[in-house]
């Protein structure tokens, strides 16, 4: 008897009551178990194959504009390609903003500034104290007032400050190298690294929604 009922019960499998559960025409693989738990025969979930093919449309973004960058370098002599990476990735420590990218810009002027000061202070006091004695005081002097800008809201990322105060100093060591170069230079690259870190977002940020819009089977935006 148990076995019995066992098979009418496998037999009643797809009914609704005395009548067979039909699909609709628009879900004709409806009883296929995989096809309704997915919700439909369209397009599924990719693998790890298929979630790394996808991914590789954002390495070439990148590509391209690193390529881009080290062109840059080659064409224009006040945009310095290591400078300029170290610039982008600045865009994204400030929040991959454009409010973030001014901020970094502002903290890498006045941290240009705080190098200078350096250079100027330990020079002046090299003659006196030694290069090793004046350079020491005169980083530990300068960097304290550095540190106090944490309490400024529209100056408080110091990372930034210290990055393009080494990029600067970086800059600054190459052979008869002087301000009137150095300080635009740097500068000028700084924006450009903004430039490229808000490109960035913006083409990742669309690829990711027409990727996103296509596993739901809508048009891309």
């Amino acid at each position: 008897m148990k076995r019995d009922s066992m098979y009418r019960s496998l037999e009643s499998v797809g009914q609704t009551g005395n009548r067979p559960a039909n699909p609709p025409p628009e879900e004709p693989d409806a009883l296929v178990a995989h096809v309704r738990v997915c919700e439909g025969p369209g397009r599924q979930r990719p693998g790890l194959l298929g979630k790394f093919l996808e991914f590789l449309p954002h390495a070439g973004i990148i590509a391209v504009l690193a390529g881009l960058m080290q062109f840059l370098n080659f064409q224009c002599p006040y945009i310095i390609a290591w400078a300029g990476f170290a610039a982008w990735a600045c865009y994204f420590l400030a929040g991959c903003t454009i409010k973030g990218g001014a901020k970094v810009i502002g903290c890498w002027v006045f941290g240009v500034a705080a190098s200078v000061a350096i250079m100027e202070l330990g020079g002046a006091l090299a003659g006196k104290l030694g290069a090793t004695a004046a350079f020491t005081i005169a980083a530990g002097f300068v960097a304290f007032f550095v540190i106090l800008f944490e309490k400024v809201p529209a100056l408080d990322m110091i990372p930034a400050w210290f990055i393009g105060a080494a990029c600067f100093f970086g800059y600054s060591g190459y052979p008869g190298m002087t301000y009137k170069v150095s300080v635009p230079s740097i500068l000028v690259t700084c924006v450009v690294g903004q430039v490229f870190g808000f490109v960035t977002v913006l083409l990742r940020t669309k690829y990711g929604k027409m990727v996103e819009a296509g596993e739901k089977g809508e048009p891309g935006k």
